[in-house]
């Protein structure tokens, strides 16, 4: 499902030409069972190394547009499911996914850290960052919807943090 390599430089064109093109499949597929999250996730996880390496230099230091074209991405892809019902199987599962691609993430994150280094910003720290502060933002949507997505979430995500760390 991958072709790109987590360790080689992507060019620029892969975010605009690739990258929306290999997300929304792997949302399709958690979305039917869970049996797939685990390849799924390993999946992502190579997807987001790989747009990490696109950075952009400017006068100003180094942008890194493919994190954040990736983070974009991934945050659109869990929009679609904040208006769904209680008791949807389908989106259970998605926020399931999620919550499970952040604890790998930050797994992953974690042990390849040097020994003694515990507060670096990482792609990783920036991508759970930016997803919390954008579910926090969902907390006073008008829809109740919305509000137990992103409240179920959230909580889903704190959990398999918190299991980690312990």
């Amino acid at each position: 499902m991958v072709s790109a390599r987590a360790d080689a430089v992507q060019p620029a064109s892969y975010l605009t030409d690739t990258l929306p093109a290999q997300l929304p499949p792997i949302f399709e597929q958690a979305q039917h069972t869970t049996a797939n999250h685990r390849k799924n996730i390993v999946a992502l996880r190579k997807i987001q190394v790989a747009c990490a390496t696109i950075t952009e230099e400017t006068s100003k230091g180094t942008k890194l547009v493919g994190e954040k074209a990736f983070n974009t991405l991934f945050v659109n892809m869990v929009n679609v499911v904040l208006g769904v019902k209680k008791g949807v199987a389908v989106a259970d599962r998605v926020v399931k996914f999620v919550a499970n691609y952040v604890a790998y993430t930050t797994e992953q994150d974690m042990a390849s850290r040097p020994e003694g280094e515990e507060d670096v910003d990482t792609a990783a720290t920036r991508f759970v960052n930016r997803l919390l502060k954008h579910l926090l933002s969902g907390m006073e949507a008008k829809d109740k919807n919305v509000r137990f997505r992103v409240t179920l979430l959230t909580v889903s995500m704190i959990n398999g943090l918190g299991e980690m760390e312990s």
